[in-house]
């Protein structure tokens, strides 16, 4: 039996979240978090869900921001270049010469 998923409604400011079935919106969730949940939510998602779900949910999102991308590839230890957001990416910044 899994143990309930504690996250803080701060990702989830626009959604009920009470009404969301957490398997059937895993996804959601689990990029909602990454988006906008604060550290401990990240972590409680980990557990909840684990690694391989997780990894699985982030890896195909369509897009990701730039701070949760970054956040996944050093939890996880992926390269950047291994998530669809990354590679379907139109502009990609680059560092500016100074």
């Amino acid at each position: 039996m899994k143990k309930d998923l504690n996250i803080s409604k701060r990702a989830f400011w626009d959604t009920d979240i009470s009404k969301l079935d957490k398997e059937a919106h895993k996804v959601f969730i689990i990029r909602r978090v990454f988006e906008q949940g604060k550290w401990d939510d990240i972590i409680n998602t980990i557990v909840y869900y684990g690694d391989d779900t997780v990894i699985n949910a982030l890896l195909s999102a369509e897009y990701l921001p730039e701070n949760a991308l970054h956040l996944a590839s050093v939890i996880f230890k992926i390269k950047k270049d291994n998530f669809k957001c990354y590679t379907n990416k139109p502009y990609r910044p680059s560092l500016k010469k100074l």
